[in-house]
């Protein structure tokens, strides 16, 4: 059975060089007892392999909640699923039960692999959702990369391909401690971070170019930005986690260093209990192009306005005057008393676009997070906050109506 983790040994997994959630991608690392395993089944019969997610905890009291797998390499799509007296897998993925077990603090999953593209190519994450010992919810995840069987036909190739993992490896160790560092050294590290970037790029170019299938896995999960040809997300505002939104934005407050790989992938079905800050972009607020505010409800976009960067800091390109394009067909040219970030403070209401104020049945507005509800207004309460509201058609409508919708969440990102 072999176990993977991030090192010049691990390989075919070029998934290894960057981090998710703060964990070396590959590694079965997580706190209370969390692993992923690919093995190669002993009979050789109509299956090429195993994937294994076993989850423990020390503590009796620990509740477990759900277990979850996903092929990252297919779109971050989920393959199967472990709970309280239901179990799931997916019909089209080449995937089998084998096995299952949970108990209060113990779960494991075990699938046959049947198709050969996903053993030789396979990028795996499993998350479990918990309750620990003292009453909160938790969430421990591992990833697994494609194990070398000895049976693809390129040795020389796989050869190559782990060499460059390699450097790959090096070139983003670098990276993250620039990112890191940057605040104390900020110009100095920002040409090394651009000259560290810029050579990853170029890397996954070539590599790319030889071994397609590998690389695709970045794409589909956002992990290699390009700020010249593609949105890169700079923020994300999650709703009913009782953490402010605005503090997120501003400097951090209230977000973990380590976030869920869920909070910074948009149109994903994996959890997100956090605001997710790329302290890289809004820190270092230089050479933007366009800003994008997104509103999403059940991972499908359904609102969003494009603003002008260029000359702007992270805080006053959020304007009216800025808009360049929106699926508000008003937005550029009616009366507005509020569009800023800031919002109105004494109320809670943060990234704030209002029309008019009439009472709290008839104000009208587009957007709003409401941080709080301090003035009572009945639109924007809540038994949680932040809780995110936005008009649904095309123009702005008034708040306390039938035709405004509650966000999943926000983005932000530039280019």
């Amino acid at each position: 059975m072999t176990t993977w983790r991030c090192s010049q040994d691990a390989i075919l997994s070029t998934v290894c060089v960057f981090f998710i959630a703060g964990l070396p991608v590959g590694s079965t690392v997580a706190s209370d007892g969390i692993s992923l395993t690919l093995s190669t089944p002993k009979d050789r019969s109509d299956h090429c392999g195993y994937l294994t997610c076993n989850h423990s905890s020390q503590a009796d009291v620990t509740f477990f909640n759900e277990l979850k797998i996903y092929n990252i390499a297919n779109n971050g799509s989920m393959i199967a699923s472990l709970s309280q007296g239901n179990h799931y897998v997916s019909t089209e993925g080449g995937f089998d039960l084998k096995r299952k077990y949970l108990r209060n603090s113990q779960a494991s999953l075990q699938l046959s692999i049947t198709k050969p593209e996903n053993c030789l190519f396979g990028l795996y994450l499993c998350v479990v959702d918990f309750i620990d010992e003292h009453g909160s919810k938790q969430t421990n995840t591992a990833v697994a990369g494609a194990e070398d069987r000895g049976n693809v036909s390129c040795r020389n190739d796989r050869v190559v391909l782990k060499a460059e993992k390699s450097i790959l490896d090096s070139l983003a160790r670098f990276q993250k401690r620039l990112q890191k560092n940057d605040k104390l050294l900020q110009e100095k590290m920002d040409r090394g971070l651009n000259k560290t970037t810029s050579l990853i790029e170029t890397k996954m170019e070539e590599i790319n170019t030889k071994y397609g299938h590998f690389s695709q896995a970045f794409k589909d999960l956002n992990l290699l930005e390009d700020r010249n040809k593609e949105w890169t997300l700079a923020f994300r505002g999650t709703p009913f986690i009782d953490k402010a939104v605005y503090e997120a934005y501003l400097d951090g407050t209230g977000i973990p260093f380590d976030v869920e790989i869920g909070c910074k992938v948009i149109n994903s079905s994996l959890p997100c209990y956090n605001h997710y800050r790329n302290s890289s972009i809004l820190d270092h607020w230089k050479n933007i192009k366009e800003v994008k505010l997104a509103i999403y409800q059940n991972n499908v976009q359904v609102h969003y306005i494009i603003f002008n960067g260029q000359g702007s800091n992270y805080l006053n390109w959020f304007s009216q005057r800025r808009v360049l394009s929106s699926s508000w067909t008003d937005i550029k040219w009616k009366t507005t008393n509020y569009f800023s970030i800031e919002g109105l403070a004494s109320h809670g209401r943060r990234f704030y676009i209002n029309h008019v104020f009439s009472g709290c049945h008839l104000d009208i507005g587009w957007f709003s997070a409401f941080d709080l509800n301090r003035y009572r207004c009945p639109y924007h309460t809540s038994a949680s906050y932040p809780l995110m509201k936005y008009a649904k058609g095309s123009e702005a409508d008034v708040w306390n109506g039938p035709n405004i919708g509650v966000a999943d969440f926000f983005a932000i990102f530039v280019k």
